[in-house]
């Protein structure tokens, strides 16, 4: 006999859920992120190294994968590393073109707000200084807790290489927990899971890279100072979408206005990242990436402010093509392909001669 439960105690228990898995994410977040770091690594990794094993074995495939990332990622904190410490040299700089502005514009706050012109200077130069101070102290600080982050960074790649060693021991698990009969789908379901999760980071990795010599060029012809640096960062944070574009875009127009850059270098620089943006999100990125992430843009969104919430930046970063992965799952079985369905891209004019998406998944439906 089959028992129906309240549909209140359903929602209460998904409810519950939830809160659980939140809970759980927050307080497991040290070990989390670092598994979802060299899960997503090991994913892009997974064809070089399947590659590499038709002619080597798996040991030295992976080590070599390892040692190629490695060597990429350490070459570009290194250039990162050296321009933020010559970025922080050059605040005092900025401090006292920031006094000279605040004197210009005496007269202003004198006649129409009131204050008088020793009090707005001296109070404004103590607040520069205190924020002089607190920037090294942040600085200091950044640097200490980067230390941290890298010695526990040194735990990825042994992560990355038993993910990749162990994958096929792991499919096997994943294989007992279902039914015989089900095992073709399951398969399925994991290659496609493999295939967008590769294409994703693949083509994105692709994209920030083109974005980000675009972004050197224009930045470079404008004559931005550290054009290199603000383009590489504007390109690499393009990864958090939507709030990344603005960030990258933000940062040097405002720099190139306090270090006293002319009006025509403010407007280049912000004319210059607006048309690499434009390019990207009408030419590039639909010609790499495509609809290979069919997440629409409000869920991509809401995964970006979850993560955000949950994890950091950090979190903004991942829970995209987490996401991403999790609506493969959801449309791989039948009773949770509603939320997959709410998850990707509304149905075009094309699919309007198909069934109905509910009248295709509702239990119900006459057979």
């Amino acid at each position: 006999m089959e028992v129906r439960f309240p549909i209140y105690f359903k929602f209460t228990t998904i409810l519950l859920g939830l809160i659980l898995l939140v809970y759980v994410l927050i307080e497991a977040q040290n070990i989390l992120i670092l598994l979802a770091l060299a899960g997503l690594i090991s994913l892009l990794l997974l064809p070089l190294v399947r590659r590499l094993e038709r002619k080597i074995p798996s040991t030295y495939a992976i080590l070599i994968g390892l040692v190629l990332i490695i060597i990429v990622l350490g070459l570009v904190g290194i250039f990162v590393y050296s321009q933020l410490v010559d970025l922080m040299e050059s605040l005092p700089d900025i401090t006292q073109r920031l006094t000279k502005l605040v004197e210009q514009g005496n007269p202003f706050f004198e006649k129409y707000l009131g204050v008088k012109r020793g009090q707005t200077i001296t109070y404004l130069k103590e607040e520069l200084i205190n924020l002089l101070h607190q920037s090294t102290a942040i600085f200091s600080t950044t640097l200490s807790v980067t230390t941290g982050i890298f010695t526990a960074v040194g735990l990825v790649p042994v992560f990355i290489f038993f993910m990749l060693y162990y994958r096929a021991f792991f499919k096997d698990f994943l294989l007992l927990l279902f039914k015989e009969e089900s095992h073709g789908d399951v398969l399925k379901t994991i290659e496609k899971i493999e295939m967008v999760a590769q294409s994703y980071l693949s083509g994105l990795l692709i994209v920030i890279s083109i974005i980000s010599i675009l972004n050197v060029i224009g930045l470079y012809i404008v004559g931005v100072e550290y054009a290199i640096f603000f383009g590489l960062f504007a390109g690499m944070l393009n990864i958090i979408p939507y709030i990344g574009v603005f960030l990258g875009s933000t940062l040097p127009i405002v720099y190139t206005a306090l270090k006293g850059g002319s009006l025509i270098q403010c407007v280049g620089a912000g004319a210059a990242l607006w048309v690499v943006q434009l390019l990207e999100s009408n030419f590039i990125t639909p010609n790499i990436v495509g609809g290979k992430v069919s997440l629409n843009p409000f869920a991509s969104i809401l995964a970006l402010l979850i993560g955000g919430a949950i994890w950091g930046p950090l979190g903004m970063i991942l829970f995209v093509p987490f996401t991403a992965i999790l609506k493969v799952i959801f449309d791989a079985i039948d009773p949770l392909k509603p939320y997959g369905f709410i998850l990707g891209e509304p149905p075009t004019d094309k699919d309007e001669d198909k069934e109905p998406f509910y009248k295709r998944v509702w239990p119900f439906k006459k057979k």
